[in-house]
């Protein structure tokens, strides 16, 4: 075992890294930070809801941090070029959004909306627009769409929360040991380095600071009275 923990590589967990001490990190994708906790290449990862889900019979989740949204996700959006919404639609979908695409297809059976999902490589939006009139983009490749002429059909985590009232939960933080007792004082440190990650994120993103700071002034990292229903909700949708 070489490292602590494990984080996403993805702007949400930004204020998590720039809080977090004591402990030797990585970050990764989706994928490989779920690989790297089942190898015992890391103590403790940040996987997606879906992946720990699939492989709870090996993991131990930790009460937090956790990512999830309280409002406008505005980092999972399902967008086209032109077209709007219709009632069969084929959608581009990259390897790293399992969790994403659980809610979207949730919220678009809840709407009557007949959907084929093509699995795509890419995870730029033009890419996935080559492949697809539709597209489910996540991150910062999400946010970067708010500069652009693309047409933002849904926000999936917000209509998720509008729909089935969860705040859409999209990691959670896992072991392969039992009952594993972390400091956790650092977690709630994470909302003071907010406003300089959406600085910074705007900046390199090229996008208004407004729609920054809104981004992670959704984002919660502690678990929260819903967490562990919209928890069972995900497992019960899952296992059935």
């Amino acid at each position: 075992m070489h490292l602590d923990w494990t984080f996403l590589k993805m702007s949400h967990s930004d204020p998590l890294v720039m809080a977090f001490k004591d402990g030797t990190i990585k970050r990764a994708s989706p994928s490989d930070s779920l690989a790297n906790v089942l190898d015992l290449r890391a103590r403790v990862s940040m996987v997606s809801l879906v992946s720990y889900l699939k492989n709870a019979k090996d993991l131990f989740m930790l009460r937090e941090p956790v990512i999830s949204f309280a409002g406008q996700t505005l980092s999972t959006l399902l967008v086209s070029r032109d077209k709007d919404m219709q009632k069969s639609m084929e959608i581009a979908v990259s390897a790293d959004t399992e969790t994403t695409k659980w809610y979207m297809s949730n919220v678009l059976k809840s709407m009557g909306i007949g959907f084929k999902i093509k699995p795509s490589e890419y995870i730029e939006v033009e890419d996935l627009l080559n492949e697809a009139d539709y597209a489910l983009v996540i991150g910062d490749e999400a946010l970067k769409v708010f500069s652009t002429k693309l047409k933002i059909l849904l926000d999936v985590g917000y209509e998720f929360l509008r729909i089935f009232q969860y705040f859409p939960l999209y990691a959670v933080s896992v072991s392969r040991e039992e009952n594993l007792e972390i400091s956790t004082g650092w977690i709630a440190d994470a909302d003071h380095y907010k406003e300089e990650c959406a600085d910074r994120l705007a900046s390199r993103l090229a996008i208004s600071t407004i729609l920054t700071r809104k981004y992670y002034g959704n984002v919660r990292y502690l678990a929260e009275s819903s967490t562990q229903n919209i928890l069972s909700f995900v497992r019960r949708s899952i296992s059935s």
